[in-house]
């Protein structure tokens, strides 16, 4: 049975028209851990879509053996090339904490980024770094736990 198009079907809300054009393996450090994850380009004759899935190592280690597509990223260097889903769940996963706080987190540091940016006009790449684990961090540390203790009242 051919599902319409944009509906939902066990590949996900995909339409029978979508296929995948390539993949691209990428290894993420963040605070000395690995995360490994696959980027899915899928394409039909008027769309396309991106879509991100967690790897294994040894998924990455035969993606590098065959000579497809890797890329090596550090988080906190490289955060603003970064999709903001993928590193929602980094820091999830670093941090113990809910997909809804990182994500919450990840928005207001990239919000506060870029509010300085239209300030300043221009900002140093070694300050965003630093800025962006701090609030990270910060959020983590203390925005965090003060939420969790509102929603236990």
């Amino acid at each position: 049975m051919k599902l319409p198009y944009g509906s939902y079907s066990k590949k996900g809300f995909r339409g029978s028209g979508m296929r995948l054009h390539h993949s691209e393996y990428f290894k993420y450090i963040y605070q000395g851990k690995e995360y490994f994850y696959k980027k899915k380009f899928y394409v039909s004759a008027y769309d396309g879509d991106i879509k991100y899935e967690k790897i294994t190592d040894t998924t990455f280690k035969k993606a590098v053996t065959r000579g497809n597509i890797t890329e090596e990223l550090i988080v906190i260097e490289d955060f603003e090339e970064i999709s903001f889903q993928v590193l929602s769940e980094i820091i999830s996963e670093a941090h113990n904490i809910g997909i809804k706080y990182s994500k919450e987190a990840v928005e207001n540091t990239l919000d506060t980024i870029e509010e300085l940016e239209k300030i300043t006009d221009k900002l140093d790449k070694h300050f965003k770094r630093i800025l962006f684990k701090s609030r990270v961090n910060n959020f983590v540390d203390y925005i965090i736990p003060v939420k969790r203790m509102k929603e236990a009242i």
